[in-house]
């Protein structure tokens, strides 16, 4: 992954959380009902397998809306998954940012794992000059988001960010520069 002078950002809701307690399993069962209806129609082993083109007629088997949207998400998710590793591969680092920003409307709104806190921690970011996207990390209901952007723009956006989130929710953000290293390989 070549940044050149972009980088990424995690920043963090410190928002305390426990997915036992949150909707986590809720929505892998909702997953997994799409699934069961979908599975025999399309003959997939998972919802990652159904090509995008195939969305709409996917949907079409879903009565319910709630699954509707979960299944929307995960079929859309996959495929923002495989253009991100092309927009990477191209050096697309505008495109890839859409993507993310993308990824986390889809996760608020189809998935609905966001929350208030990573609402307003990605939705400050995303109108920060010099970021080219931002999303929810993990499962959500509180947690972190990865934000992509200049390098330049780290400091103005730690302070603006941090003190936006700090007046929305009554307490602090905290935020992580990261590299990205060469990856694993034998010792």
């Amino acid at each position: 992954m070549e940044l050149g002078d972009h980088c990424l950002l995690i920043a963090n809701t410190c928002k305390p959380r426990k997915l036992a307690e949150s909707a986590y399993n809720q929505r892998r069962g909702e997953v997994e009902q799409a699934l069961s209806i979908l599975k025999p129609v399309f003959n997939v082993e998972n919802l990652c397998q159904i090509p995008l083109h195939a969305l709409d007629e996917a949907l079409d088997h879903l009565s319910d809306p709630v699954i509707k949207k979960r299944a929307r998400h995960v079929i859309t998710e996959q495929n923002r998954v495989t253009v991100a590793a092309r927009k990477l591969a191209d050096g697309d680092l505008h495109g890839f940012g859409a993507l993310l920003s993308q990824g986390h409307a889809s996760l608020q709104q189809d998935y609905e794992v966001t929350g208030k806190e990573l609402d307003t921690l990605v939705g400050l970011a995303q109108e920060q000059p010099g970021v080219l996207g931002a999303r929810m990390t993990g499962a959500g209901f509180g947690g972190c988001s990865l934000v992509l952007l200049e390098q330049s723009a780290v400091p103005a956006f730690m302070e603006t960010v941090g003190a936006g989130y700090r007046a929305a929710m009554g307490y602090d953000a905290e935020f992580y520069p990261v590299e990205i290293g060469h990856g694993a390989d034998e010792i």
